[in-house]
């Protein structure tokens, strides 16, 4: 009887795949003293608490009373709150520290390759994001920044790599609340490159409107990779996007968008792009039901005058803008870029 009702079906799982065990083997946490806590036991906590859905080193005093599961994972005591703390500082500090900065990042860059291992035979998409997290205490690296959720509170952000579609997230890079620009995570994301072979690279890269910069886009063409972004609005797409209005042929796409393409050079840019516009009708408030009521009802001379005046000026475009190095037709391009929102439920 255990709290955690799977339990004991994920340790058979990290017993047979052995992925806790060299977890633990290859943790360059180490103690001198006779009564520190045992390596496995720290470790063995920490990954109770997350399954346990914690936030908060206070919540770790809950697990206490839970021998049960700390015997499946084969763990001799609970450790407190204050031991995992310390074993913490005692990583972070390695971090810091550049005679053991290699052995603590060894660790964690193959903690996260091996969650991955095999899953990168077939083609698939990397999607990037980055997530702010708001922070209530002392920590470092808690600074003000862009903070949608809590305005004013400091916060850590999060630049992290998934899988598309398999929700298998490939490394996250945290940095302090005031760098959630994108380029803040770039570096992150090229060592990952580096680290695999070429073989276990994605078809292409996908981000938001944060990713469409001549850096991402420059460092991405360098090394072969394709990329979709989505491009914010700014003066020189706009002007784009009147020009195709006046000249452009448009397609019809996914649903009630219209699409076209044309080729790009913003002022930042040092080479002209991809860039694939789609548009679809945004009826304005109130327009949809005066036309309705015209059209099903009996239609005076004086209404099909208003009805015509409501008809001219009773809507606009919704516009998305993407840039890519993508061959696909352009109707396809919003279908490829779509998924990406499921990113959004991980982060």
């Amino acid at each position: 009887m255990t709290r955690l009702g799977g339990l004991a079906y994920f340790t058979e799982f990290l017993e047979v795949t052995g992925l806790f065990d060299d977890l633990v083997f290859e943790c360059p946490l180490t103690y001198t003293s006779n009564n520190a806590p045992d390596k496995r036991d720290v470790l063995g906590v920490m990954l109770l608490s997350v399954l346990s859905g914690q936030t908060r080193y206070a919540h770790i005093s809950s697990l206490s009373g839970g021998q049960v599961d700390a015997d499946l994972l084969g763990m001799k005591n609970v450790p407190c709150e204050d031991s995992i703390r310390s074993a913490m500082g005692k990583l972070v500090s390695q971090l810091k520290t550049e005679q053991d900065e290699s052995a603590a990042l060894s660790w964690l860059e193959k903690s996260f390759d091996r969650l991955c291992s095999g899953a990168l035979e077939m083609p698939w998409v990397l999607d990037v994001d980055v997530t702010v997290k708001p922070l209530y205490g002392k920590q470092e690296g808690a600074v003000l920044g862009y903070n949608p959720h809590r305005p004013g509170r400091p916060s850590h952000a999060y630049h992290s790599f998934w899988v598309g579609h398999l929700r298998l997230c490939l490394d996250v890079q945290v940095r302090p609340g005031n760098e959630t620009a994108g380029s803040h995570g770039l570096g992150s994301l090229l060592d990952w490159f580096t680290r695999h072979p070429v073989s276990e690279w994605p078809e292409f890269v996908r981000a938001d409107i944060e990713y469409g910069t001549q850096k991402w886009m420059l460092e991405l063409e360098s090394l072969g990779m394709a990329y979709l972004f989505k491009l914010k609005q700014t003066r020189g797409v706009k002007d784009l996007v009147s020009l195709s209005e006046l000249q452009s042929e448009w397609e019809s796409s996914l649903g009630t968008w219209e699409c076209c393409e044309a080729m790009l050079q913003l002022s930042g840019w040092t080479c002209s792009r991809r860039v694939v516009i789609y548009r679809r009708i945004h009826h304005k408030k109130g327009s949809k039901a005066k036309v309705a009521k015209a059209l099903n009802g009996p239609v005076e001379v004086n209404e099909l005058l208003q009805l015509e005046l409501i008809e001219e000026d009773a809507f606009t475009y919704e516009y998305a803008i993407y840039v890519t190095s993508l061959c696909e037709p352009a109707t396809k391009i919003r279908g490829l870029y779509n998924p990406r929102g499921d990113n959004e439920n991980r982060s």
